[in-house]
Formats: structure tokens, sequence, C-alpha cells
């Protein structure tokens, strides 16, 4: 008798099989998600625990001013601009609309208006990155077939150090695209699309960038070759599209004029989009030399990966350092397929165990002994994956994560501090009080650690683009602002690395137009009001020059005429003030700092502090010549240091406008290596 022949397969099974041949994933052999749900309740819990940790962290940060960059004020300031009914944004003298087309600050302003205060950012961000555990959670319990697995996946994900970082650098709305894109893909391996095309809508309200990756989500679909996969794909695409229009065809060009000027960071393959694609194409061994001589660009080239793709080769053409390293916020939208090609990977190891299994056994595929072998070994193979996974997760934590102890291991280290350092804590009350008395009439200058706290000032500065002369990635100049009724700076080294030679004169004359005066001093914290009748000393000039010894003399140019010595009991926070004589000689090509140190009794340095000569409103080069200058300098007791006697003293360096910076060599080695001020002695706990 004839057999009957087998029905062509089906629509489905068609496209699964075509699936197969290139290598994509197949519907029927997608995983069915297991009946047990505990993990429904442990990775809510997992998350929860992460949000409560890093809002924490991300406000003991806030609490004592250790955000030194300048993102988280920008976003605050024009969420709390939009509150006001402007779009113009004053620390980067623009409308934000031009800047990054981040327009989900628009949507975040109700919920901002509840604290109005930057802390709210900190938390939301917090938050945003626990509820990308969910879709990891739901994306691996469907591709794992395995509770357990879904969990550790989450897990996983938020011990990521890279999504840890990108959490405690500042606030940066793409950030909040991690766990849009997430769910994105989430929804799209599972086929249902309308909630992949409103998650993906999410993220592109982020940052423009993210309208690449979406483009690569959307030809992800298409390769997938499932049902529905070409409608997904093409509502993917059209989101895009119109993202990318509306930012370069609508907003660039209404909102910029020069204002943002990105194209710098690409400068060293050409000034136009135009130029710099036609300089990689000329050059591919340069542009993959770019790509992958960078520790942090180790990447499989897996199709989930790809995805993230036009991102990676963005970061890494451009010449920041900043962008090739994890500790910033760069990977946001890196991360979401990191982790998504990680469960895959997971999944396709698994598969071939099982296929080795029912190899191994030599009987059918659909023998029930054989295939239960196979799905315990299957689950042991997966188990190992899991447990090497979890394994790596700690151990890239202790040599690279945010919590790691040292720097040993790290190329390159995060730009702001985790936790208070004793200065840190010492200047904190400093801080409060100099921003509590500012004058409450006119705008504000500001430097980075003081900017996020003065978010609800309608017209604030940042101090850093007028010591620079011009705006950050914008050949703008800057000119000097008018209207400014008080500033609240940090003129030492670190808070001054924009100035230049020619800074000091900008700072002073920007003074004068706006009357103002210094009216309290902690350190190198000083404070400026308008028309103010009290004021502190910084620099005064003096009429002899005569010392009690034969001057120190640096480099041939800065004479140490004399130091007042200090000798005194002092507690935390206490204000250590002491009086130097200085003169310059000779012409001078740089700036001069002191690094002020305090030794303890076994002559090890416990503290250190660098600062600017003149705190960078007065530099040694535009002092009189042959005429001596008296400098109060002021040094904050450090907290944290145990009691006890400790010797306070300083030694010279330089630096020039083209960042070359040194040691000053004195004329007496033995006296001016390490000048000695006096001894401090450390009681008690601070007032």
């Amino acid at each position: 008798m004839k057999r009957r022949e087998s029905p062509p397969p089906s629509g489905p099974e068609r496209a699964a099989s075509r699936a197969a041949k290139l290598g994509a994933p197949r519907v029927p052999e997608r995983a069915v998600p297991p009946a047990a749900s505990w993990g429904r309740w442990a990775v809510p819990a997992l998350a929860t625990a992460y949000a409560a940790l890093f809002s924490f962290l991300c406000v003991q940060k806030y609490r004592y001013y250790l955000y030194n960059d300048f993102d988280l004020a920008i976003f605050a300031h024009a969420v709390d601009g939009v509150l006001r009914g402007t779009f113009f944004e004053s620390i980067r003298g623009m409308n934000w609309l031009g800047d990054h087309s981040s327009l989900i600050l628009i949507p975040l302003a109700p919920l901002y208006a509840l604290f109005r205060d930057a802390r709210m950012l900190l938390i939301l961000q917090s938050c945003a990155l626990a509820a990308g555990a969910w879709p990891v959670y739901r994306l691996a319990r469907r591709e794992l077939a395995r509770e357990w697995a879904a969990a550790c996946c989450a897990a996983l994900y938020l011990l990521f150090p890279a999504l840890q970082y990108s959490n405690l650098f500042e606030f940066h709305p793409e950030t909040l695209a991690t766990p849009a894109l997430l769910f994105a893909f989430d929804f799209l391996r599972a086929g249902r699309n309308r909630p992949a095309w409103a998650a993906a809508g999410l993220a592109l309200l982020t940052r423009e960038e993210v309208a690449l990756v979406t483009l690569m989500l959307a030809g992800y679909a298409l390769l997938l070759r499932r049902p529905g996969g070409r409608r997904a794909a093409a509502g993917l695409a059209l989101l895009a599209v119109a993202s990318l229009v509306a930012t370069y065809a609508f907003l660039r060009p209404a909102f910029n004029a020069g204002g943002a000027q990105y194209g710098w960071l690409y400068i060293d393959w050409g000034r136009t989009p135009a130029e710099v694609a036609l300089n990689v194409l000329r050059d591919p061994g340069g542009a993959l030399a770019a790509l992958f001589t960078t520790p942090e660009s180790v990447f499989e080239t897996t199709l989930t990966l790809l995805i993230a793709a036009p991102i990676v080769v963005g970061h890494f053409l451009t010449w920041r350092y900043q962008q090739h390293s994890i500790v910033y916020h760069y990977t946001a939208l890196v991360t979401p397929f990191t982790v998504a090609a990680a469960i895959l990977g997971l999944r396709n190891l698994s598969r071939g165990a099982e296929r080795a299994a029912a190899a191994l056994w030599g009987s059918r595929p659909r023998a029930p002994s054989t295939a239960t072998r196979a799905e315990t070994d299957r689950g042991i193979a997966l188990a190992v994956a899991c447990g090497a996974a979890l394994a790596c997760a700690l151990a890239s934590h202790a040599l690279f994560g945010p919590f790691a102890p040292g720097a040993t291991w790290r190329r390159l280290s995060p730009a702001e501090p985790l936790w208070p350092a004793p200065e840190a804590r010492a200047l904190r009350a400093h801080r409060d009080r100099l921003l509590a008395e500012r004058p409450h009439a006119g705008g504000v200058i500001a430097s980075f650690e003081m900017l996020s706290h003065l978010t609800r000032v309608a017209d604030v500065r940042s101090l850093h683009n007028l010591l620079g002369g011009r705006y950050t990635f914008s050949n703008r100049p800057y000119a000097l602002p008018t209207g400014v009724g008080g500033m609240v700076a940090d003129l030492s080294v670190p808070a001054t690395s924009d100035a230049v030679l020619a800074s000091g004169a900008r700072l002073r004359e920007m003074c004068r137009l706006n009357g103002l005066r210094p009216v309290a001093a902690a350190g190198d914290l000083v404070a400026f009001a308008r028309g103010a009748r009290d004021t502190v000393a910084l620099l005064e000039p003096e009429a002899s020059a005569g010392g009690n010894a034969l001057p120190i003399v640096y480099d041939g140019v800065l004479a140490l005429l004399d130091v007042e010595p200090l000798d005194r009991d002092a507690r935390p926070g206490e204000i250590l003030e002491f009086r130097v004589r200085w003169m310059r000689g000779a012409p001078a090509d740089r700036l001069y700092m002191m690094h002020l140190a305090l030794r303890d009794e076994r002559g090890r340095t416990a503290y250190e502090h660098t600062r600017n000569i003149g705190y960078a409103l007065y530099p040694v080069h535009e002092w009189p010549a042959n005429a001596p200058e008296v400098e109060i300098v002021r040094v904050v007791a450090p907290a944290g240091l145990a009691a006890g006697r400790y010797q306070l003293g300083f030694s010279m360096e330089w630096r020039t406008d083209e960042w070359a910076r040194g040691d000053c060599v004195p004329n007496d080695p033995a006296r001016g290596t390490f000048v000695r001020v006096g001894s401090i002695r450390l009681t008690g706990a601070p007032r």
C-alpha cells in the first residue's frame, strides 16, 4: 500500500526552517516557561533592594557634594525650567532642546515637581535601572525554562558593574533607556509588537542616539523571521526615523546655533560627518584599531550584541577616553543587549548540552529515557554556567566594580568618589553655610559640586566656563555674565582644572562688572556677594620685602619670603589660617600651585590638598615684579583622621596652559622641597 505523504509544512514551520538555515533562533524549539513562579516575588525583592541601596548612595553623594561634574545640575535645572515655563538652560547657555533630544524631561517635570530637588532625579534613575531586572527575568524565564536560572540572570543584571557605574555617575536621561530597551527586546522576542513599540518609543525620548539602536532592533526583528516580524520591524524603523527627523531636521537647526558641537569628538577623523565617514572608509584598519585597542572593547559578535554596534563604534571612534570606559554612563545603551546576549548564550549552551547528551546516549531524541537524561544534562550545564557567571560577576566587582577597594586593575578610576573622604566630610558644613548665606537676588556662579544644589535659581552659571572662556563642546566664546548677585566657588586646583593664564583677569573683571566682593572663605571655598561691606582677605600687597631668612626661590621666578608659623589644636572642620609672603622676581609663563600636606608622627602623609597660589583670582604672572604679596592661606582640618599631632607643610608645583605639570625646583632643596608651616594637634569630634 502506498504511504500517504506528509502534508507540507505550515507557514510558521517554513519560516522556522528558513531561520534555522540563516542561524536565527528557531521558534518551535523555544523553551516553555516553567510553572513555578517564586521568581515573581524574588526578582522584585532584589530590584527593590538595589533601588534602595543605590538611592541611598546617590543621596549621600549629593549630601556631601560629591557630584563634581555638571550633568546632574544641567538636567535638574532643565526640568525645573520646564516647571517655570522655559526651555532655556543657563548652565549650557542654550535651549536644551538643541543640545540633546532628551524630550523625556518634559513628562518627568510633574514628578519632579513633587520635591523640586535634584535628588528626585537620582532616585528615579536608581529605580528605573532596578526595574530593568523584570524584563531580564521574563526573557530568561522564557528562553531558559528554569525559574532559578531566570532569577539568576536578574541578579547578574543588577550586579553588572557597568550598570552600577551608570547609576552612580551623575544623572543622564539615556540611563532611563536601559530598562526601556530591555522591555522592548523582551516584548519583541515574545511576539508582542505593540508593547515593544511603546517601550522603544519611550527609550527614543531619552536621547537621539537611541534611534540608531532602534533601527538595529528593527533589523533584528526581520532576521528573526517570525510571524509579525516584518510588522514589528516596520514599526520600530518608523519610530527611529521619526526621532532622527525630529532631532536633525527640526530641533537642532532651530535651537542649537553652535551651542553644542559634538562633532569635535571625532576631530581625529574629520570636521564634518561626511569627512568622518569618508576617512573611516579610507582607513578601515585605523577604525578597527580604535575599536579593539581598548580593554573594554571585548564584545562578542553575536546578532544581539550587534544591535548596540552603532553606539559602541560611535564611542570608540572619539578621542575622549571617558567614552572608552565603563566607569561613566556611556554603556547605558549597550548594557541591555549585553545582558540579553548573555541570556541567549546561556540558552544556546544548554541546548548544546542537551543535543550532546542525546548523541551520547545514542537513542532517538523522543525516547523517554533519552529525553529525561538530556533534559537533566541540560539543567546541569545551565547550573554550571549560571554559577560561573555569578562567580565572574563577583570577581569583576572585586577588581573593577564601584565598590572595589583599590584601583590596581582599573585602567581608569571613577571620576567621582562613592563615599565622602575626610575632606568632604569636613567641608560639608561650610558648603551648606556658604550656600545658605548667598544673595537670593540675581544670578549665581558656582563650581561643579555646588551647581546641583542651585537648580531652583533661574540664572545659574558654571565657574568652569568663566575660567575657560568658552562654552563646553562649543567654539562660542563665553561672554562675561552680568546681573550676577553672588558666586560660591571652590577655587582649589581640582575644581579649577579649566583655568588658564587668562582666567584670573576674567574672574576679576566679572567681579568688577557685578560689584562682587569676597565675604566668606573656608579653605579654598570662597563666597562673593554684590556690594558687600564686610569682606575677607585673600591676597594683599605689602610694603616691605624683608624676611627672617634668605628667600627660597622656585624656578628662578617665585620667591618665598616668609611663612607665618602655626602651632595649635584643632577639631575636624575648624579653619586653620596662616600667612605666606611671596614675591615675583621674574616673568612667569605658568600657573603656580601649593601642595599642602598633613604628616603624622611617622612622617606618613595623612591628608593632602592642592590649591592655587592667589586663589585663581590673582595668579603669579600678574603680580607686580619685585613687590611682596601676602597670601592668607586657609585649611579646613579634615575629619576622619586619628586624634594626634600632625606636621603641616607644603611643596610647590606648576602647570601650563598646555596641561604640562611638574614640581617646582627650589634654589635651596633642603628648605624648599617641603616647607614646614607648623604642628597641628587634632582633637575631638567636629563641632
